[in-house]
């Protein structure tokens, strides 16, 4: 695999992984972490977005042979940025990458990626120490269980024994589901019954509400959007 989606809620600690993949990759982890070997290139956002530009321009300079090391190596730091003409133009290379060329797209979520362009990579989660914490993971899991049991009632009550926390939580929780979801669609984590269709339909949901948090939704709200939404 020559592509990976590297996600979680702080994306400089996916960086902070997608070089070290580059150091081992290139075998001169000194010069990857100082920012100076010219095989491994970091991609960044110009304004608001990283554009269409931006990715043709990858695109054409990962035909050119490698400088020092045995590969190329590209890495998307603002991955979640990347407007959808700019995804579009990563396809082909996603699709056929030129023979020891590596790709690492960061974000924060891997919702914010076009299916097509999740299909062919593969997705690494980092995960925060509050979205590794028992607590939330046994949230995770029986929000799942809940919502996989497809009965109304029980997602009734659980919505309601949840929505006094406060937003921080909220997001953790939240966060955790899509960390749990990931893992499960990489299979690292029984499924629980629950199909890929259905699975991707969650995430949606906890990507929607998680934005909507963003935008002091309060958590009441947000657990009434969980109650009422088909998944």
């Amino acid at each position: 695999m020559n592509s990976y989606i590297i996600c979680s809620p702080d994306t400089e600690k996916d960086y902070a992984k997608a070089l070290d993949m580059a150091a081992e990759l290139t075998g001169n982890p000194q010069k990857v972490y100082s920012r100076s070997h010219p095989d491994v290139i970091t991609i960044t956002k110009d304004k608001s977005e990283l554009s269409v530009d931006a990715v043709r321009s990858v695109v054409s300079d990962a035909s050119v042979l490698p400088n020092e090391a045995p590969c190329k190596i590209y890495i998307f730091k603002d991955g979640k940025d990347m407007n959808t003409s700019a995804q579009n133009a990563a396809l082909k290379l996603l699709e056929e990458p030129p023979e020891g060329v590596y790709l690492f797209l960061i974000s924060d979520r891997a919702g914010s990626f076009l299916p097509t362009i999740r299909s062919r990579c593969m997705e690494i989660t980092i995960n925060s120490d509050a979205a590794e914490s028992d607590e939330n993971v046994t949230f995770a899991l029986s929000l799942l269980e809940v919502l996989a049991s497809g009965n109304e009632l029980k997602r009734f009550r659980f919505c309601e024994e949840n929505n006094k926390m406060t937003i921080a939580e909220c997001k953790d929780k939240l966060q955790t589901v899509v960390s749990v979801i990931t893992d499960m669609l990489a299979s690292r984590r029984p499924t629980m019954g629950l199909s890929v269709e259905k699975l991707l339909t969650i995430e949606n949901l906890m990507e929607k509400c998680l934005k909507y948090l963003g935008a002091n939704v309060n958590v009441k709200q947000i657990f009434g959007i969980i109650e009422v939404t088909n998944v």
